[in-house]
């Protein structure tokens, strides 16, 4: 089995450096890539805007007169390492919504 780099590096620094020099063992490196696709789920569902203007329509349809939809960007502040987004920034929708 091969880890990523990334993991190992991980599993490095939560062992300590005497334990870093030993390959981790199968189940360490298992956790390890679990726990990484774990974030990388919660990363996604928390930072993922609704993929289409139709799939946010239909979100807002029962309830709700949508009166504009216009994608738009976040503004992110700039050197919080983890927080890149995809260039212009994280993309989002502007809109005026309201209770029908």
């Amino acid at each position: 089995m091969r880890a990523a780099p990334a993991i190992l590096a991980a599993l490095g620094l939560a062992l300590g450096a005497s334990a870093a020099a030993q390959a981790p063992s199968e189940s360490a490196v298992r956790a390890a890539e679990q726990e990484q696709a774990r974030l990388e789920r919660l990363t996604s569902e928390i930072l993922t805007p609704f993929a289409s203007e139709a799939e946010f329509r239909r979100a807002f349809a029962a309830g709700w007169e949508i009166e504009s939809v216009e994608p738009a960007r976040f503004e992110v502040r700039p050197g919080i390492p983890g927080a890149e987004f995809t260039p212009g920034g994280a993309r989002a929708w502007f809109a005026t919504v309201r209770r029908a």
